[in-house]
């Protein structure tokens, strides 16, 4: 299993904003405002996830996309206030189609669980812990149980690549959550992609309830709201 961080910015849009009109200014407009201060700020690489389909079978209100970066200080050719300068530019345009009111922003820690191809629509699941456990007990159990179960069996489940990005213990005081106002971080952001699966596993069914009985000892499933995504990569270098 690997790790490292990226930036994880769960976007919901404007109320007077359809989905198409939110994704088509996202990345019409906003996408190359990133793209010519990738250089001053160090960003090696920005996608953008777009919502296509969401489980409707949640209470949790669905997030219209999921926009990552990834940041390597030693390649930022800006000054402070250069960069200073890039960021302010950047919310101010943000302000311009993304609700920041709904939208949690904070720095992840990646887990990979399955390094596989990340073909076709990715699944993306805002993860809220259960009451009653603390975020290291969840994410602990997350890693070290549910993760292994869910990659474990690919002739049931059909994953292909499954990234856990873990939420820090400082994620309320990130400062460009405290900047937007954003409301409170999930406990984590699971990645998933799949394949078909061909045929019926003997033990599928008794896999799928042990994978489901420990979804619902950790997460809050109604509070954790999952889309199916494309994703558009904008800088990748």
């Amino acid at each position: 299993m690997t790790t490292s961080q990226r930036l994880v910015f769960v976007l919901r849009r404007r109320p007077e904003l359809t989905r198409d009109e939110f994704q088509s200014y996202w990345l019409g407009t906003h996408a190359p405002l990133v793209a010519g201060v990738a250089d001053t700020l160090g960003i090696t690489r920005y996608q953008q996830v777009h919502t296509v389909s969401e489980d409707t079978t949640r209470a949790a209100p669905p997030f219209d996309g999921v926009a990552e970066l990834w940041f390597d200080a030693a390649r930022s050719t800006g000054t402070r206030d250069e960069q200073v300068a890039a960021a302010a530019m950047l919310l101010e345009d943000e302000r311009r189609f993304i609700d920041l009111s709904a939208s949690p922003i904070w720095l992840a820690t990646e887990h990979v669980m399955a390094d596989g191809p990340a073909d076709g629509l990715r699944s993306t699941t805002a993860v809220r812990r259960r009451a009653g456990l603390s975020r290291e007990d969840f994410q602990r159990h997350w890693v070290e149980v549910h993760g292994p179960l869910a990659v474990a069996r690919p002739d049931v489940f059909g994953i292909t690549r499954y990234v856990q990005l873990h939420t820090p213990p400082d994620a309320d005081t990130f400062p460009p959550a405290v900047v937007r106002g954003a409301p409170e971080p999930y406990d984590g952001l699971a990645e998933v992609y799949v394949t078909e699966v061909e045929g019926v596993a003997p033990d599928a069914a008794e896999v799928r309830a042990a994978l489901v009985a420990d979804t619902e000892s950790i997460i809050d499933r109604d509070a954790s709201p999952r889309c199916a995504g494309r994703v558009h990569v904008i800088v990748n270098r």
